[in-house]
């Protein structure tokens, strides 16, 4: 079992973007990443997606991605999903508000991305805040097998007002 994190690489937007590229984040020769993301103000409630950088840090949006993401809220106890076998992202990964304390923050662990041979795998959980509490759960498979370097981290509408995203290594 992985027992300690090696910080790596941190990117941040201060000011309004539409998404943020996270190039060579995933070039340190570790099978596992783990990637937080913190600090985060967007100017429209709604939900995040990823995408990922393939090995010339270009966007993969072709439909290679399948995920299951689960939401529970803290309002009645509901909770809702969403899922696709064949999408050109990972959507719905988190939800927050538009104020800087709603999206109190997402982890989410990457696995196998540097290995050419094999699909790269991905699970993720969020806690944010919209008029309600929210947790948010999602796995995902990217099935193509290439050498992934990073992702791209944007939202469905709307900007993101700042954000810091920080990538570790986990041995």
């Amino acid at each position: 079992m992985a027992t300690n994190l090696q910080f790596l690489k941190e990117y941040e937007a201060t000011s309004t973007v539409t998404e943020i590229l996270c190039t060579d984040a995933f070039i340190f020769g570790y099978d596992v990443y783990a990637v937080l993301i913190s600090k985060a103000d967007y100017t429209v409630q709604t939900y995040s997606y990823l995408r990922l950088l393939d090995s010339s840090n270009n966007s993969i949006g072709d439909t290679e991605y399948a995920y299951a993401q689960l939401d529970m809220s803290s309002s009645s106890g509901s909770f809702s999903n969403a899922k696709s076998n064949s999408t050109n992202a990972w959507a719905n990964v988190d939800i927050a508000g538009t104020d800087d304390d709603m999206a109190q923050g997402h982890i989410f662990y990457i696995f196998g991305a540097e290995d050419s041979s094999k699909f790269t795998y991905a699970l993720g959980q969020s806690a944010s805040y919209t008029s309600v509490g929210y947790g948010t759960k999602w796995i995902g498979v990217h099935k193509n097998a290439e050498q992934i370097k990073g992702f791209r981290y944007f939202r469905g509408s709307g900007d993101i007002n700042s954000v810091k995203i920080q990538v570790y290594g986990v041995k």
